[in-house]
C-alpha cells in the first residue's frame, strides 16, 4: 500500500492529540507548563476563619501558552489517586486567569472549611479535549482556633470594689455570646466554676469593662473571659490589692478580777478601711505575747465590729492566785493585730462563812460570802403556814401530807432541805435586810465562779451551761444526793442539797435527784419564771422558767442579803 502525504499528516496528528496532556512530562516539543505552590508550606496548620494568601508560580518550559485552557486550584480530602490524576470531591478555590508567566496570588477564605487535613492541588485543564495534570500539590491542616481574650489592668481599687475588663482579640470561627471577668482572693486561676465573683459584660468583640463588687479580702486574683458555642476561653491573670490595711485596737480597761474570771474592755481604734467588718476580742496566757493560735483562753465577739466600736468580754476558767498576760485582738481581711500587752494577777478563792438568825422563827442559818455576794449556805426554812401536795397554800414540805407546821417541822425533809414555795410566796419569804435573788444575780454568782458571760447569761433553756461551776456549789458525797453527785467540790461553801419539787398541782418529786431555786425574774414580757437547778449527774447549771400564768410549782429558795 501505497502511503500518501495527507496519510502521513494524520497519523501524526494523531500521535500528538493521543500524547498530549499539561502538567510536568509531556514531549518536548509540547506544551510543556510547570505551575508551584509557594504558600500554604507543606504540613503548614492554618487557623479556620482566617484568610490565607495562595500563591503560585506558573512557568512554561515548552510549546504555547495559548493551549492552556484552565488552570484550577481545588482543595480536596482524599489523594489517594493524585499520582493518577483523578481527585475525590474536589472543591474549586480559585481559577487564575493564566495569559503570561508569572506570580499569581489568591486570598482563600477559609470561615466554612471544616477542621482536619486537606489537600491543595493546582491543576492543568488543555485546550484539548479536557484532558488534566496534577502540576503541584501541598498538604495543610485546618484547625479552629478558640477566641482570644486579654485582661484589662485593675484600676479604680477602693476598699471593696475595683474596675477591670478586657479586650477580645479574635473571635474565632463563631460569635462570642457571653464576656466578663472573673476573680477570686484564693484560687490564682479563678474560671467560671470556682470563683468569689463574675461579671457578664454584654457580648462580641472589642473592649469591655467590668465592675467588681462585694470585695471583702484584702488581695485577688482576676482575668477576663469569652464565652462562644465552642467553650470559654481566659485572659492573663492580674493580682491587685483593694485599699485596705490592717485595723488597730487596745485594752480600755481590766477589771473586776477574781480567782478564776476578769472582765476585759477594749475599743477599735482603726478599721483598716473595713467598716463593719472587725472581728475582734482578747487573748490571754500564764506566758508573754499571746496570740490567737497560742494562748490559754480567748474570747470572740459574736458580732462584727467598725471604728471606735467597744467591746467587752469576761475572761474565764483563770487558775487562781496567777498572773496573766491580756491583749485585744482585732481581724480583718488584710490580717490580725494586737494592742499593747496587760498583765493581772487573779485572787486567792475568796469566801467568807458567818451565821444568820431569822428574827421571825429563831433558826439560825449558814451563810457565805462569795466574792462580795452574801448568800445563805442552806435552804430556806421558814414556814408560817403549811399544805398538803394537792392544795395551793405556797408553803409545803417535801412528803408531808397534812397542815401542822410543827409536825412538818418534826420531818427529816423539813430539817435537810428546808420548804418548798410558791413563788408568790417565794416574793415575800427572805427575813428582812435578805431578798429572793434575780437572775442576773445568780448569774453574777456563776459568772465569779467560772462561767462566761454569754453562757451565764442564757437562763432560758434547759440545756446545760457552764464547766463545772454547779459541781462547785453542792454538797459533796451521796448521804443527800443520790450517786454519782457528779462534780460535787462545794468549793464555794454553797451547801447545795436536792429538796426536788412539787409539781404544778400534783405530786412532791425528784427529792436527792434535783435542787430547785426560784429566782425573782421573769423572762422578758411573758409571765415566765426563771429558776435554777443543779442535777445529780452533772456538774453544770441549769436554767430554764416555769410559767407562772398555771404554776402552783413549790420550789427551794436562797436568799441573798441586800
Amino acid at each position: 500500500m501505497k502511503t500518501t502525504p495527507f496519510k502521513l499528516f494524520f497519523f501524526a496528528s494523531l500521535i500528538f492529540l493521543t500524547n498530549y496532556y499539561g502538567g510536568c512530562g509531556s514531549h518536548p516539543d509540547e506544551l510543556r507548563v510547570n505551575c508551584r505552590i509557594v504558600e500554604p508550606k507543606y504540613d503548614e496548620v492554618i487557623e479556620i476563619g482566617t484568610v490565607k494568601t495562595i500563591k503560585i508560580n506558573v512557568t512554561r518550559e515548552s510549546g504555547f501558552i495559548d493551549d492552556i485552557d484552565s488552570l484550577v486550584i481545588y482543595y480536596v480530602k482524599d489523594v489517594d489517586h493524585i499520582q493518577s490524576g483523578l481527585l475525590t470531591d474536589p472543591v474549586k478555590i480559585w481559577s487564575p486567569n493564566v495569559s503570561i508567566i508569572e506570580w499569581y496570588e489568591y486570598q482563600w477564605d477559609t470561615s466554612d472549611i471544616t477542621p482536619g487535613t486537606w489537600y491543595i492541588v493546582a491543576v492543568l485543564y488543555s485546550y484539548h479535549n479536557g484532558i488534566k495534570g496534577i502540576l503541584d500539590n501541598v498538604k495543610i491542616v485546618l484547625t479552629i482556633n478558640p477566641p482570644k481574650v486579654t485582661t484589662s489592668e485593675v484600676t479604680e481599687i477602693t476598699a471593696y470594689s475595683a474596675t477591670c475588663g478586657g479586650t477580645i482579640v479574635y473571635n474565632g470561627p463563631h460569635e462570642i455570646t457571653n464576656r466578663g471577668v472573673v476573680w477570686s482572693s484564693e484560687n490564682e486561676l479563678p474560671d467560671l466554676d470556682d470563683n468569689e465573683g463574675e461579671t457578664e459584660d454584654g457580648s462580641g468583640s472589642g473592649t469591655f469593662t467590668s465592675h467588681l463588687t462585694d470585695l471583702d479580702k484584702a488581695s485577688y486574683y482576676v482575668r477576663a473571659y469569652a464565652v462562644n458555642s465552642d467553650g470559654v476561653v481566659y485572659g492573663d491573670v492580674k493580682h491587685f490589692n483593694t485599699d485596705r490595711k490592717l485595723p488597730a485596737v487596745k485594752i480600755n480597761d481590766i477589771g473586776n478580777v477574781t480567782a478564776h474570771t476578769a472582765f476585759a474592755s477594749g475599743i477599735i481604734t482603726d478599721d483598716g478601711n473595713e467598716t463593719g467588718n472587725i472581728t475582734a476580742g482578747f487573748v490571754w496566757s500564764e506566758k508573754q505575747g499571746p496570740t490567737i493560735d497560742d494562748n490559754d483562753g480567748i474570747y470572740t465577739v459574736p458580732e462584727k465590729l467598725s471604728k471606735d466600736m467597744t467591746f467587752v468580754a469576761q475572761l474565764t476558767s483563770l487558775k487562781e492566785n496567777t498572773p496573766y498576760y491580756i491583749r485585744a485582738y482585732a481581724s480583718n481581711s488584710s490580717g490580725t493585730t494586737y494592742g499593747e500587752e496587760v498583765s493581772i494577777e487573779t485572787t486567792r478563792f475568796s469566801i467568807q462563812f458567818g451565821t444568820f438568825t431569822d428574827s421571825r422563827d429563831e433558826k439560825q442559818y449558814r451563810m457565805v460570802t462569795i466574792f462580795g455576794q452574801t448568800w445563805m449556805a442552806e435552804n430556806l426554812a421558814y414556814l408560817p403556814e403549811v399544805c398538803t401536795h394537792d392544795e395551793n397554800c405556797g408553803y409545803w414540805v417535801y412528803g408531808y401530807e397534812g397542815e401542822s407546821i410543827d409536825d412538818a417541822k418534826a420531818t427529816d425533809n423539813y430539817s435537810v432541805y428546808g420548804v418548798l414555795y410558791s413563788w408568790d410566796k417565794a416574793q415575800t419569804a427572805c427575813p428582812e435586810g435578805w431578798h429572793l435573788p434575780t437572775s442576773e444575780e445568780w448569774s453574777t454568782l456563776e459568772m465569779y465562779l467560772g462561767m462566761d458571760y454569754n453562757t451565764a447569761h442564757d437562763v432560758n433553756n434547759t440545756n446545760s451551761r457552764g464547766d463545772n461551776e454547779g459541781g462547785m456549789l453542792k454538797k459533796t458525797g451521796t448521804k443527800y444526793w443520790k450517786s454519782p453527785n457528779t462534780g460535787a467540790s462545794n468549793i464555794a461553801g454553797f451547801y447545795a442539797l436536792p429538796g426536788g419539787y412539787k409539781i404544778h398541782n400534783s405530786v412532791f418529786t425528784k427529792l436527792t435527784e434535783t435542787a430547785y431555786f426560784w429566782t425573782n425574774t421573769k423572762a422578758g414580757t411573758s409571765d415566765c419564771i426563771i429558776y435554777r437547778y443543779l442535777k445529780y449527774d452533772s456538774g453544770n447549771i441549769f436554767s430554764f422558767c416555769d410559767d407562772h400564768t398555771n404554776s402552783n410549782s413549790g420550789y427551794s429558795v436562797r436568799c441573798v442579803k441586800d
